[in-house]
């Protein structure tokens, strides 16, 4: 009965595979395994059975409550069903099992696909679906986000996240759905849940300032960043470098870059506008502000995961090595902060 019932639910709300596969005999609801071993046995043999050996079956007084669909349908739409079509019931349940199968091998395919196209960050690389059909596109769409902890969309809602993936010609697009933002760039799709603190949604922060005072990390809540500071034996390998004097004169400040900054990818390499290294690391338009500028005093130090400041000096000209010299560099306060995949998570 409960197949039934939740099959007809299902092509009421004009639900998918997943609505219309009915309700598993087992499964697991927020890590607990959940067994249902009397699905199969109809409500009239179980209300028989606690007849015959006097058992006091639990009624549900929302049963009754002709509002709700499930209790609609079952009340005024089942035994009509039952009278016209005897074995409707059975089929149903017949039915519910052969679309939980094709359920199980859109999972099956959806996994296929996106094998070699999801990212260690969990972004979607587009490139690796270009080829499937349409439908397909859609099902492994469906399925990533749901990896991602997002709710399924519509049908209408995929299809125009299809659209805005596969068909666009812009170099970028966003796709908001209740709450949360997916974001294409070139070839990739970022899905953004609205508890992540670097959105599209959300401004790059105002600028930071602080005096230091010889401690080894600097938090900069704000923007969601923490800058490091360590003498240069200890220094990382995207450090910039700064004599202590300067560092303890100040302030350190943090803000958003500006596009005709010229940095340096390396210490030997030539000068580039900070747009062009946007462009050179696939950054997104709305995350380039995330990527901000770290100045000491009037003196640029770099822009996060781009480089340093082209008028700075090299490690052995500013004289990393002697106990003067300071390494400033910059990590994440969050592994899961969408910067990831250009700039270190805090250690």
């Amino acid at each position: 009965d409960d197949q039934a019932e939740t099959l007809l639910i299902g092509l009421a709300r004009g639900s998918g595979l997943d609505g219309l596969s009915g309700i598993q005999a087992a499964g697991e609801r927020d890590g607990i395994r959940v067994l249902r071993p009397l699905l199969a046995v109809s409500r009239t043999h179980l209300a028989a059975y606690c007849t015959r050996w006097g058992l006091r079956a639990v009624h549900d007084p929302m049963n009754d409550d002709l509002t709700l669909l499930r209790s609609a349908l079952r009340a005024k739409v089942m035994p009509v069903l039952s009278e016209v079509a005897p074995g409707f019931v059975a089929q149903a349940a017949r039915s519910a099992g052969l679309i939980a199968d094709a359920a199980n091998l859109a999972l099956e395919v959806a996994q296929s696909d996106l094998a070699n196209a999801v990212q260690a960050g969990g972004e979607l690389h587009l490139t690796a679906l270009a080829p499937r059909s349409r439908a397909r596109q859609a099902n492994a769409l469906r399925h990533w986000l749901r990896l991602c902890g997002a709710p399924v969309p519509s049908q209408a809602r995929l299809a125009a996240l299809c659209a805005q993936a596969f068909d666009s010609r812009s170099a970028h697009a966003l796709w908001r759905h209740a709450g949360w933002s997916v974001v294409r760039y070139r070839n990739w799709l970022q899905a953004l849940s609205p508890l992540v603190f670097v959105r599209p949604d959300q401004p790059a922060p105002d600028p930071w300032t602080a005096a230091w005072s010889g401690e080894p990390a600097v938090d900069v809540p704000g923007w969601a960043l923490s800058v490091q500071i360590l003498p240069a034996s200890l220094a990382q390998p995207d450090a910039w470098f700064i004599e202590r004097t300067a560092l303890e004169e100040g302030p350190i400040m943090v803000r958003a870059a500006g596009a005709r900054t010229r940095v340096r990818p390396t210490p030997k390499a030539s000068s580039r506008e900070v747009r062009k290294r946007w462009q050179e690391r696939g950054v997104p338009p709305w995350l380039r502000a995330w990527l901000p500028e770290v100045r000491v005093g009037e003196r640029t130090l770099g822009v996060v995961a781009l480089g340093g400041a082209a008028s700075a000096q090299g490690m052995a000209a500013a004289g990393a090595t002697a106990d003067a010299c300071m390494a400033v560099s910059v990590r994440l306060l969050n592994a899961q902060d969408p910067r990831a995949r250009w700039v270190l998570p805090y250690n």
